[in-house]
């Protein structure tokens, strides 16, 4: 518990720093009017890039992730697609929103979690309509995201 609200004070953190007044303002994420999928490329690491698509209805998140230019460590492969559900949570009182998912994988007998399932917590906030998000997505050695983690990517940019 105390490494998830450290992780989740990390988060905040970053998006505090990533977020400046002066960005061009976006439409407002997580409204029940959003259309399409949103679409883009974040850094995750700074070495590397990850591919994102949000699809956001009400409060329910779909995400597909497609990680690019780097090793993941052996949790998962550039170019293999992950999947989250999640949800939107819209704090009004910090001007925030956070995105969060579970993507769940089978036990890779070569990874670091070995014959251990993985689950993988995606968290991403951004702040009022600033384009900028940042987070990460944190690796468990278990079938749900508990315990201690084994690996943190963090990512960013602007959606």
């Amino acid at each position: 518990m105390k490494a998830l609200l450290a992780t989740l004070g990390l988060v905040l953190v970053m998006t505090a720093a990533c977020s400046k007044k002066d960005d061009a303002p976006s439409q407002p994420s997580g409204d029940a009017g959003d259309a399409g999928p949103k679409t883009s490329t974040l850094a995750i690491d700074i070495r590397g890039s990850i591919d994102v698509t949000m699809q956001i209805t009400g409060d329910t998140l779909t995400v597909d992730l497609v990680g690019r230019d780097m090793d993941f460590a052996g949790f998962f492969s550039a170019e293999e697609k992950l999947h989250a559900v999640g949800r939107v949570e819209k704090f009004p009182e910090s001007n925030l929103t956070l995105y969060t998912g579970l993507i769940s994988l089978p036990a890779r007998p070569a990874s670091p979690c070995g014959a251990q399932p993985m689950s993988i917590a995606l968290s991403l906030s951004q702040r009022g309509t600033n384009t900028r998000v940042a987070g990460g997505l944190t690796v468990y050695c278990a079938d749900r995201a508990i315990g201690v983690p084994k690996r943190v990517f963090r990512i960013s940019g602007s959606l």
